[in-house]
């Protein structure tokens, strides 16, 4: 179930053109199904290996958008992006680096 939501919110966004980016992320602002399941996916992310790299990156492209309710969006799982890399460090888990303060999120 989880899996299905995020794989079915990582496609909408590649289908989007520009014109459909505000009126989609209006939409995308009241998914509390979504935002539970990326919730889930991160906090127990050895569960679903395959698609952690797909969310960060897709959540880092929203928080470098130019439109608000996506950067908000992205906004709202900070707390649990922190949790999951202050857990991993301390219990000495050097994997979290990978996904979560890759190089490829820097400018």
């Amino acid at each position: 179930m989880v899996e299905s939501v995020v794989h079915d919110w990582l496609s909408e966004w590649s289908g989007l053109d520009h014109g459909q980016i505000h009126s989609y992320a209006t939409v995308l602002d009241h998914n509390e199904e979504l935002l539970l399941a990326l919730r889930l996916v991160l906090e127990e992310r050895s569960k679903y290996p395959t698609i952690v790299d797909p969310v960060c990156d897709q959540l880092f492209s929203y928080y470098r958008s130019r439109e608000e309710v996506l950067q908000k969006f992205t906004i709202q799982l900070l707390p649990v992006l922190l949790y999951v890399y202050l857990s991993a460090v301390a219990n000495g888990d050097k994997k979290v680096d990978s996904f979560i303060f890759s190089s490829r999120y820097l400018p």
